[in-house]
């Protein structure tokens, strides 16, 4: 591009090159910057301040991130490792298909057996009273006080310390 630019500087075409050119930066930068957004994202950067560009720091703490969380090697049944991606894949489905697959076949008699012996609670009269009867003040602080604090218990945007310090006139 610098070369078109450089080649065209005294022609007619200028402006249509330089559009151009600011065009590409422009997209190329949106680019770059939906790259970062996403590998901040991955990166579980909670810390990020609005309108921080993208760094090489955030995308070596993705790779870092990716690295933890993913197994490079696996022994296998034979007592052998291996490192290869897909084979370790294809051990850890085969795993979790044999371990989630019921082999137990139930017949009605055994399921009947099983839920004439369970012994359910029941609630009191009083205590299903209380757990029907509308929430009061004290509940209410005593569970925002529970909260995370700088964390939104709602899509309002607002704090729990907001509403704590509100719920407090």
């Amino acid at each position: 591009m610098d070369v078109l630019i450089c080649n065209n500087f005294f022609s007619g075409h200028i402006d249509q090159v330089l559009q151009e050119y600011d065009n590409l930066k422009t997209e190329l930068r949106s680019i770059y910057e939906d790259k970062g957004k996403q590998a901040m994202f991955r990166a579980k950067c909670r810390w990020v301040e609005n309108g921080e560009r993208p760094t090489k720091y955030f995308f070596n703490l993705e790779k870092r991130n990716y690295c933890k969380k993913t197994k490079g090697k696996l022994r296998l049944q034979d007592d052998s490792i291996t490192n290869d991606e897909k084979l370790i894949l294809n051990h850890i489905e085969a795993y979790y298909k044999d371990f989630l697959t019921s082999q137990n076949t139930f017949s009605d008699d055994a399921c009947d057996n099983f839920i004439q012996n369970l012994e359910i609670p029941k609630l009191s009269d009083d205590e299903r009273d209380s757990l029907e009867s509308p929430l009061t003040f004290r509940e209410c602080k005593k569970v925002l006080e529970t909260f995370q604090n700088d964390k939104t218990p709602r899509e309002d945007g607002f704090t729990a310390e907001f509403y704590i310090f509100f719920l407090t006139y």
